[in-house]
């Protein structure tokens, strides 16, 4: 969990800040740790990761992006690496922009 803070120092000076803890007494605990005197604390809601906009794909239709779905899933169930099928696919796309998108999420898959 992600926490706002405000908070005074023991010279009375104002500090904010975020927070990331397991709750909300964990996250005063830690700040009184510092000397600091929570004044406000408020949990950040975060949107999950699945309901982010995935920014890589804004630019990819959705046809292309159908396609790309079924064909890595066919390769998965042939029991293809995950490597080999992007790789595969990539060189079989005909958008460019979506063919570097994919050999670069490759890479990054390749390189941990």
């Amino acid at each position: 969990m992600k926490f706002n803070y405000q908070a005074r120092t023991k010279k009375g000076e104002i500090q904010a800040g975020v927070i990331e803890t397991s709750s909300r007494e964990a996250a005063v605990s830690i700040l009184q740790k510092y000397g600091l005197y929570v004044t406000i604390l408020e949990e950040v809601e975060e949107i999950p990761f699945y309901a982010k906009r995935i920014a890589f794909l804004e630019r990819i239709s959705r046809k292309d992006l159908v396609l790309f779905s079924r064909q890595l899933s066919i390769m998965f169930g042939s029991k293809v690496t995950l490597i080999e099928s992007l790789r595969t696919l990539a060189s079989q796309t005909k958008n460019s922009d979506f063919r570097e998108k994919i050999i670069k999420i490759s890479e990054e898959v390749e390189g941990g």
